[in-house]
């Protein structure tokens, strides 16, 4: 299947949830789509299906070689088990970070109040 190159705008998500939401670009309602933000294509993803691969290829001729790329859809049930990983990983990098600053600097920092003035 060949998709067309489209334009979306991206706008945050209303009410309670985070987030945001990606909607095709209409220039006949600027109340709801009032810019371009990107272009790309939109994938519709079948249901029912853990992934498909999706490739390049030329209007005419063999896809680029190199070109395929695997797309997994991950079910809602994995987000419990996710969304702590991926902040254990962001507050283990901030550890390594100011640990990491320490040791390279290990010297105290001074104030201006420490070191007389002569006038």
């Amino acid at each position: 299947e060949r998709l067309a190159k489209a334009s979306f705008h991206v706008r945050q998500a209303s009410e309670q949830r985070l987030g945001y939401e990606i909607v095709p670009f209409n220039p006949r309602t600027p109340e709801l789509t009032p810019r371009v933000d990107f272009s790309g294509f939109r994938l519709q993803l079948p249901s029912g299906r853990a992934g498909f691969a999706v490739r390049l290829r030329p209007l005419v001729g063999a896809p680029y070689t190199g070109s395929t790329r695997q797309v997994r859809v991950m079910p809602a049930s994995v987000l419990p088990v996710l969304a702590p990983t991926a902040l254990l990983a962001v507050v283990f990098g901030l550890t390594l970070l100011v640990v990491g600053r320490r040791f390279r600097d290990p010297t105290p920092r001074h104030s201006h109040s420490d070191f007389p003035v002569h006038t």
